[in-house]
């Protein structure tokens, strides 16, 4: 929390580091493609809520991630643990259908 995914040009420092600089010592280089010079975040899920992050090793990864994802051709299902009743029976599926961050 609170560490840019990152750099941005409004809010970065040279003193500040972001996640993308912890990458290399995480995410081992790709077994093929073209590598990126490190990994690279191409994606941030529900980043105000500090969603799941998805990285690329190779410049082709890069490139189809980003891709799928500004034509919308990404879907996304969410599943929670929740205590407490929630339907029917425990185990019982329901749908939740409400907007989150305007979307």
């Amino acid at each position: 929390a609170g560490m840019h995914t990152s750099p941005c040009r409004d809010s970065f420092s040279k003193d500040q580091f972001t996640f993308e600089h912890y990458l290399p010592a995480l995410v081992g280089p790709p077994r093929r493609g073209t590598p990126n010079l490190r990994p690279r975040v191409c994606h941030r899920l529900d980043f105000r809520v500090g969603g799941p992050v998805i990285v690329a090793t190779t410049s082709e990864a890069t490139r189809a991630l980003i891709a799928a994802f500004s034509e919308q051709l990404v879907r996304k299902e969410y599943r929670a643990v929740v205590c407490g009743a929630v339907g029917a029976g425990a185990g019982d599926a329901f749908v939740v259908d409400a907007a989150v961050d305007g979307k």
